[in-house]
């Protein structure tokens, strides 16, 4: 490891540290079942698998225990009982292993161990019990223990031929009569003992009885139960069809409540709309007026093109025509005819048209200031009748001659183009966008 960290410099090469990296990741991959190199999530399910398999072991370890615990409180009944029905007392003090079964021993204990296990007076000391059974003798006993435990080895036989003590035959004839004595006082307490179990077991039976009446109680009354409950569940089930078609009638009621204020809105939203305003937004560009997109003027530095213009005049055109159709109103002398960019006005007693729209030649350039003029007089004319009729004032007036008046700075401004006075009239084309606008708006208020 140290050999390759020293090779990895500054200066090597980035072929040579994957290399190094390559080759500490199979170094790692030998060492382990596992593949390196381990992203973040492979680590961490490896960590979590290992602290699993720690938690598993942990848990088998108690179960074990647990169960060394339950042999050792099994083998000190079984050593209580064996010595009870022996008549033999034990002392389990000395019977005590030197160290806890669950914990390894300590070290320094072995010494402790083996003078305990070689002292006479750490043995195990068994008597004769003179109470329940017949006396016996020093070498039944032995063999009883013996049958009990098994092969004795030096140090039990030992213990048992010095701590049995001796029985001899006055004794026991003297226990035999304090027997019999005991027997004949205990026989009363006896008889009344059995009266007491036959009066429990009389009453036991009572009880057994009542109890069987009680089962078959309980059995009609739960009959009863799970019919009322049949019952419920269909009252239960034809309410929640109810329910359901209550509600679906609500949810569809909703729905049309809605759909119906949906609707209304719609209504209002359409009747407070201006369709003109909409249909023909008008706005601005600087200082040129913008009709539906299209801007109707040039300047020097905005050169429009012609065919834009042209569609703008179009856009003006039909304006107008909707505006005279709103108010039911007729131009006396022209009839404005909307087509495009061709669009044009016709003179009603001669025929005679006037284009709005320019071509580039030589004898166009009059009949398109002529058909300019005529269309803002009949702007001009509309203006009066919705100024009458509405009490309104629009911002430009527009004067004879094809001209229209600013009041703002007190100049009037011609509708006529020519290439030395664009930017007046693009002025005057934004102007009469302006008022044409204002007409939209007073339009609203007109009860025609």
């Amino acid at each position: 490891m140290t050999t390759l960290e020293s090779s990895v410099e500054p200066s090597s090469s980035l072929d040579h540290r994957l290399k190094i990296s390559a080759s500490l990741f199979d170094i790692l991959s030998g060492r382990t079942n596992v593949d390196h190199p381990l992203c973040q999530e492979c680590a961490d399910v490896l960590l979590a698998a290992k602290q699993q398999s720690l938690e598993y072991q942990e848990e088998e370890l108690n179960c074990l225990r647990s169960y060394l615990n339950y042999l050792d409180a099994r083998a000190d009944s079984k050593l209580d009982n064996w010595t009870s029905s022996l008549g033999l007392v034990i002392d389990t003090d000395s019977c005590a292993p030197p160290f806890n079964l669950c914990e390894p021993p300590p070290e320094n204990q072995s010494d402790a161990d083996e003078s305990d296990y070689s002292d006479p007076d750490n043995a195990t000391q068994v008597s004769v019990s003179d109470q329940d059974q017949e006396p016996k003798s020093k070498e039944e006993g032995i063999a009883a223990l013996t049958k009990a435990s098994g092969s004795p080895s030096e140090e039990q036989h030992f213990v048992l031929t010095d701590s049995v003590s001796p029985v001899n035959a006055d004794g026991a004839l003297h226990d035999s009569k304090n027997l019999t004595t005991s027997r004949q006082k205990r026989q009363p307490r006896l008889t009344q003992l059995r009266d007491s179990v036959n009066e429990l077991q009389r009453t036991l039976d009572e009880l057994l009885n009542e109890g069987k009446d009680l089962d078959q109680q309980l059995a009609k009354a739960t009959a009863d139960l799970e019919y009322r409950m049949d019952e419920l569940d269909k009252a239960q089930t034809q309410y929640n069809e109810q329910k359901q078609t209550l509600l679906d009638s609500t949810n569809e009621l909703l729905s049309l409540e809605s759909r119906v204020a949906d609707a209304e809105s719609h209504l209002q939203r359409l009747a407070r709309t201006n369709v003109l305003n909409t249909t023909f937004p008008i706005w601005y560009d600087g200082h040129i007026g913008v009709i539906n997109g299209l801007h109707l003027g040039r300047l020097s530095n905005r050169p429009i093109a012609w065919e834009e213009i042209n569609a703008a005049w179009g856009q003006c055109a039909m304006l107008l025509q909707c505006i005279i159709r709103r108010l039911n109103f007729q131009f006396p002398h022209y009839e404005i005819i909307p087509m495009g960019i061709r669009s044009k006005i016709v003179e009603i007693q001669s025929r005679r048209e006037h284009p709005l729209y320019y071509v580039t030649n030589i004898f166009s350039q009059g009949k398109f200031n002529a058909g300019m003029a005529i269309f803002l007089k009949c702007v001009g004319q509309v203006q009066q009748v919705v100024e009458s009729n509405s009490n309104a004032q629009l911002p430009y007036q527009v004067k004879s001659g094809g001209k229209i008046h600013d009041p703002q700075d007190g100049r009037t401004y011609s509708i006529t183009w020519s290439k030395d006075s664009e930017e007046d009239w693009t002025k005057a084309l934004k102007m009469m966008l302006i008022n044409l606008k204002w007409i939209i708006a007073r339009l609203a208020t007109i009860d025609v």
